[in-house]
Formats: C-alpha cells, structure tokens, sequence
C-alpha cells in the first residue's frame, strides 16, 4: 500500500477494495495507481508507508540478502540500469530504504505474520 502520490502514476478506483488490519484499527481502500518498475500497488492518501512485497520485487529485479554484513538486503535491476539499493533493518526488525539519504522517493518494507 502506498501514500506518497507523487510516485505514482495512472491512480484511479477499482472495483475490489484491499483491507488492512494493524495495530491501528483497519483500513481500507479500492484505489490503485502504478508504480514505475513495479507495476500495481494499492494506494490510501492517509496510509503512514510505502509497501512492496519482497517475492514480487525479486521476480522483476536482483535481491541480495546479507545476514552477516548489517542484516541488509541489496537490490539490483536484473539489466544493471540502477544503482544498488540498499536496504537497512530498523531497530523494530522492518526493512527499509532511507529517502531522505538516498534521494529516490521510495521506501520498501518487508513485514512478516
């Protein structure tokens, strides 16, 4: 699910809603937009996360994980077009790709039940 817009393209509703459950309450939404080198993602202007699923990331492009070098995980496009992203575990245990430092406007979380 994403909130930031502006990262988006071709936003629009859909007939089938995605529901959310965390430690908030629920949430829902029925709009989707693409994202460029991704494809479709779930998009709620009041979502807190931009969140991408790590199988589906690893179908389009290279994932490096590297328990033993920061427990990070590294992601290549399989043609070699973009530079490596890199991304760190939290303090919480979740993943992510640090904007603010790397300058891309995405943010990737992997989550597990």
């Amino acid at each position: 699910m994403f909130y930031i817009k502006v990262i988006l393209t071709n936003i629009r509703r859909v007939p089938t809603k995605m529901i959310t459950h965390c430690n908030a309450g629920i949430s829902t939404t029925n709009m989707v937009g693409n994202l460029v080198g991704y494809g479709m993602v779930w998009y709620h202007k009041n979502g807190i996360a931009n969140i991408l699923s790590l199988a589906k990331v690893n179908r389009e492009h290279n994932v490096k994980i590297d328990s033993a070098n920061g427990n990070k995980f590294e992601v290549k496009k399989k043609n070699g077009t973009w530079k490596t992203m890199t991304f760190k575990q939290s303090s919480n245990g979740l993943y992510f790709f640090d904007i603010n430092k790397n300058n891309r406007g995405i943010t990737m979380v992997t989550t597990v039940e």
